[in-house]
């Protein structure tokens, strides 16, 4: 759970986008409205040179019993970027993910680097 700051890099958010861009021709990404989650995803897709549209904004009635007041989907096309076909092939492997319990039941995604879109 490491993109929570549109400062810092995210391991995690770079990696959820290389990997959409690399085996997808099209994908639909939604992000909760926590404090600085959509800030820290829009940043990560400023790094990554992509250019989502925002499909679907949707909030709850009771967001503090939800904890989440909104929430947005974004939807990409990479059909002229790589994607299926153009992208990582479906025989390689992607970087080992490690789910790992962490204090209070969380589970946290640990492994190597992540995938570049580049190396597609």
């Amino acid at each position: 759970y490491d993109f929570v700051s549109p400062e810092a890099p995210s391991r995690s958010l770079d990696g959820l986008l290389a990997s959409a861009k690399c085996l997808g021709k099209q994908a639909y990404i939604c992000v909760s409205r926590r404090p600085n989650e959509v800030e820290a995803f829009e940043a990560a897709v400023a790094r990554a040179a992509l250019a989502p549209e925002v499909v679907y904004r949707g909030t709850l009635e009771d967001a503090y019993k939800e904890g989440v007041g909104e929430c947005l989907v974004y939807s990409f096309d990479f059909s002229a970027s790589g994607g299926v076909g153009g992208g990582r092939g479906a025989t390689e492997a992607l970087p080992e993910v490690v789910p790992q319990a962490a204090e209070g039941g969380e589970v946290v995604i640990t492994g190597s680097a992540a995938p570049q879109p580049a190396a597609c």
